[in-house]
């Protein structure tokens, strides 16, 4: 059981009630990177900002956070079994889906295809009801020794952590709290 905050960026349309009473919104469209489902940022306010600007505009975007409670994750930041087990799900994929002409396909695809295959009983490998995933954008290295030893290891210390719901109901989610804009908290 993985539990967190997530906060969930959207449009604001002056409906501070409509978003209390129906968040969290539905990510469907075709580019997002974990399949459709319901988008959170793992404890990253900062980055919730940042993809409001991005996506709406300065300060026409509302965000809300959320306590996560996901029974059923697949951790693809902290469990390298997870990591594991979708590399091997992706090479399956490329090697008996007729559409892939065995390539592996991107992730947000892959995610896709296999949660397909699970609602029609072709698989029954993916019983998740969520996944977390992360990327490096402007990553900020940090060495683990000085240079004069010769290593050039780094690790990255803001990662920046997605988590996406296939669905919502009420084991999942505890009651949302509007944190920006302030007039509606």
């Amino acid at each position: 059981m993985h539990r967190t905050i997530g906060f969930h960026t959207l449009e604001d349309r002056n409906n501070p009630q409509y978003i209390k009473d129906f968040s969290p919104f539905i990510c469907n469209r075709n580019n997002a990177w974990l399949s459709y489902g319901y988008y959170f940022w793992e404890k990253d306010l900062k980055r919730a900002h940042a993809w409001g600007e991005r996506a709406y505009g300065i300060k026409k975007y509302v965000i809300c956070q959320f306590d996560l409670e996901l029974p059923n994750m697949l951790d693809l930041v902290g469990d390298r079994e997870h990591q594991e087990k979708m590399r091997e799900l992706v090479i399956y994929l490329a090697r008996t889906h007729p559409a892939l002409n065995g390539k592996e396909p991107p992730l947000s695809k892959a995610i896709a295809l296999l949660r397909l295959w699970q609602k029609k009983n072709r698989i029954n490998n993916f019983p998740y009801d969520s996944i977390r995933a992360q990327d490096f954008p402007n990553p900020a290295s940090y060495k683990f020794v000085e240079k004069e030893d010769r290593r050039t290891e780094t690790t990255i210390l803001n990662p920046r952590i997605q988590i996406c719901l296939f669905e919502v109901n009420n084991r999942v989610l505890s009651p949302l709290r509007i944190v920006y804009p302030e007039q509606y908290a």
